[in-house]
């Protein structure tokens, strides 16, 4: 045998030791592999699974966040649409209360003003007081006065008329002497003179006048004004009095820049002056209203 068949055999050999050796490393090793591949195989279906399963979580937190989105959305529309009311709210508000304010500096305004006034009519109305409890004074002086000169003028009046009484008795006793002369004259040829009568015929006996027998206002034509008003009692002063002609039950018409105002009927009369009672009144009479009897 060769040596070169020997050393090719002996190469076989080895070779031959090495291809089993490696063989056994490959067995070996493809058995490892195998496992690791199912291992690597079924960790790669786990985290396929956990992949699918994480996708689907996913998806639904996702659309957990989209409607959470959308209802946050609607809910900051819904609370900006609420802040838009409750500013349009604060802005009325706001103008109600500027008006408020105007209207409480006007009334506080208007009561300083009603304030003062109050105290102007205040001080008129105890003017006024004193005034009339000095006029009701004056009133009872006149009344006294006009009952005296009222007492007078009918003990003048009674003594006027008994002397008028007289007076026409007289007449009438000269009416029958003359007519008895003239009887007794007649035969011889003469006439008793013209009979004169001793008064004038307004001198003759006539009834004491009453209210109303008195002369009508139309005949008269007087005129004065209004010089006090007493509205609680119906009551007005006239400025004229019996020196002017005004007596008892005459009626004075009222008014002011020609328009009727009531009428006064006269109840009570004194020299300068004449009360009267409110009647067919139209407004309030006021002092310095004309009083007339003829309209």
């Amino acid at each position: 045998m060769s040596t070169l068949t020997k050393i090719f055999i002996i190469l076989l050999t080895l070779a031959s030791l090495f291809l089993c050796g490696f063989v056994v490393q490959y067995v070996a090793n493809s058995e490892n592999f195998k496992k690791l591949y199912n291992d690597a195989k079924a960790n790669a279906v786990k985290l396929e699974n956990d992949k699918k399963s994480l996708t689907k979580q996913l998806q639904d937190e996702t659309a957990k966040g989209q409607s959470l989105a959308d209802t946050q959305s609607r809910e900051i529309e819904t609370r900006k649409a609420k802040m838009n009311e409750l500013q349009e709210a604060l802005n009325k508000i706001e103008l109600e209360k500027t008006t408020l304010q105007t209207q409480i500096d006007k009334l506080q305004s208007e009561n300083a003003t009603l304030a003062t006034a109050t105290k102007v009519q205040t001080n008129i109305a105890d003017s006024s007081s004193k005034e009339l409890t000095q006029v009701k004074s004056d009133l009872v002086t006149e009344k006294k006065k006009y009952d005296e000169v009222a007492d007078e003028l009918l003990k003048r009046e009674n003594l006027i008329n008994l002397l008028q009484s007289d007076s026409k008795r007289l007449l009438e006793e000269k009416t029958a002497l003359e007519k008895k002369l003239g009887n007794f004259m007649q035969p011889y040829g003469q006439k008793a003179a013209p009979e004169q009568p001793v008064t004038t015929q307004r001198d003759k006996a006539q009834p004491v006048q009453t209210a109303a027998a008195q002369p009508a206002a139309v005949e008269i034509g007087l005129k004065g004004k209004i010089t006090a008003v007493d509205m609680k009692r119906s009551l007005a002063k006239i400025s004229i009095g019996q020196a002017d002609g005004v007596k008892k039950g005459m009626r004075f018409h009222i008014s002011r820049n020609g328009e009727y105002i009531c009428d006064v009927f006269v109840v009570d009369v004194a020299a300068e002056e004449a009360v009267g009672s409110l009647e067919l009144v139209q407004l309030e009479p006021k002092p310095g209203d004309v009083a007339a009897t003829n309209l």
